[in-house]
């Protein structure tokens, strides 16, 4: 999913774009996106995955002046991607999530108030750091959408990322996070340029001539547990063409929702029926784990396919493993091209260990809700099957099928563009409006 060049449309799926271009849902505000899932019976809130001896894929030497790419190994944080990176001086080594719903770049204080661990080796110690530079009366809070709150105050350090080290890195000291999502280190947000922060990490990576382009790169492992080690990769600085196969098709940051990497959303389609509300807006978001669907659409999915709720945790819905891979398939219309996205099968779940019972195989999706501020969220159980490239030069996200064995073997296609829907894309559009 990755490079796309906008496709000259035929004339029936043109008019049918118009027609479908007149229902729409108008996308408000600017909330932070990131939206995590805990799960009752996990060890504690604490959930760093030990990312001790993580080995750093490096294809340049900071320091002599070529600007290369980093690759770095990942753990799962509620599948998530959390890496080990360097503050400080000495560097002090942190397990922080890498989130492109936010864009605030945070780490927690050893005196942070409600953190997991207060004092524990895992908090940044500023004091120890030799080129720390506090930033005066210059504090922030945020909260994100599963209600995490953080408040911190803006200091500048030397950050080490892979094979790079930032100097006078413009961070924020964590002196309260209060969460029911569990804990890492911290965060670095990865919203796009146009979110304007304070904390932008590639920005200062391409002002120092680290990077040889502006873009960061996810690519996950499909074996990855919930919590866990060797869940995937992310590249600064450059795309790796051995994890992905066909095309990459890119999708440029609405004008009118600057702060995240969004996108039109036209429809989803459940089971070959397309619902009729879906016009609006989504985010892709590493932070987030689920998909999160407008409610009628999550409700619409839930019946189809047979979910129950779980009785320990009611924002859960599960079924019978043994029938995760006979489900029907979920489409999404995504872009101005109209790129349909198609899941099916056991990509509906995800398995965990749930209250201390058997595994069981959940469903990726979940309702949005009013407070976030955008119709969909693609969050990282949608992504996992992707290749994800976010372009801050050209402030645009690229999807690409991932290099994945199961994908390869069975000859699955997720990604169809807009010329392959010909007649058929007008039957839907019509369906739609009717």
């Amino acid at each position: 999913m990755h490079l796309c060049t906008r496709q000259t449309l035929n004339s029936s799926v043109a008019v049918a774009c118009a027609l479908l271009a007149s229902i729409c849902i108008d996308f408000v505000g600017t909330a932070e996106a990131r939206n995590l899932v805990s799960l009752t019976g996990q060890s504690g809130p604490d959930l760093r995955p030990d990312l001790s001896g993580r080995v750093t894929l490096k294809t340049t030497t900071p320091g002599n002046g070529t600007a290369g790419r980093a690759t770095v190994k990942a753990g799962s944080f509620s599948h998530t991607l959390v890496a080990k990176i360097g503050v400080g001086t000495p560097p002090q080594e942190l397990s922080v999530q890498i989130d492109s719903g936010s864009s605030l770049f945070w780490v927690r204080s050893p005196v942070c108030e409600g953190c997991a661990g207060e004092g524990a080796q895992g908090a940044y110690d500023s004091g120890k750091s030799e080129t720390y530079v506090a930033i005066e009366d210059d504090k922030r809070t945020i909260t994100y959408g599963d209600n995490t709150h953080v408040e911190c105050k803006l200091a500048r350090d030397s950050v080490t990322v892979g094979d790079f080290i930032v100097h006078q890195q413009t961070l924020c000291e964590a002196d309260v996070v209060d969460s029911n999502a569990g804990y890492t280190d911290g965060l670095i947000g990865l919203g796009p340029p146009t979110a304007g922060s304070a904390t932008d990490i590639i920005r200062s990576m391409v002002n120092e001539k680290l990077i040889a382009e502006p873009l960061v790169s996810f690519w996950y492992a499909q074996n990855a547990e919930f919590n866990g080690d060797n869940a995937g990769e992310i590249t600064f600085g450059g795309i790796d063409p051995s994890r992905y196969v066909g095309d990459m098709h890119w999708f440029p940051v609405l004008a009118d929702a600057p702060r995240h990497w969004s996108v039109p959303l036209d429809y989803v389609m459940v089971d070959g029926t397309v619902m009729r509300h879906q016009r609006g807006r989504a985010v892709f978001d590493t932070g987030t784990t689920q998909v999160l669907l407008p409610p009628r659409s999550f409700h619409e999915i839930v019946r189809r396919f047979g979910f129950v709720q779980l009785e320990s945790q009611p924002n859960l819905y599960t079924i019978s493993c043994e029938n995760a891979a006979n489900l029907p398939p979920v489409s999404f219309s995504i872009g101005a091209n109209r790129t349909l996205f198609t899941l099916s099968g056991e990509q509906h779940v995800f398995k965990a260990d749930v209250g201390g019972r058997k595994t069981e195989c959940l469903l990726i999706y979940a309702p949005s809700f009013a407070s976030l501020n955008v119709d969909a969220i693609f969050g990282a159980l949608f992504l996992r099957n992707f290749y994800t490239v976010f372009d801050y030069q050209n402030v645009r996200t690229g999807l690409a099928v991932a290099a994945h064995d199961s994908f390869i073997s069975s000859g699955r296609k997720l990604i169809y563009s807009s010329t392959f829907l010909g007649v058929w894309g007008l039957s839907l559009a019509l369906a739609y409006l009717l």
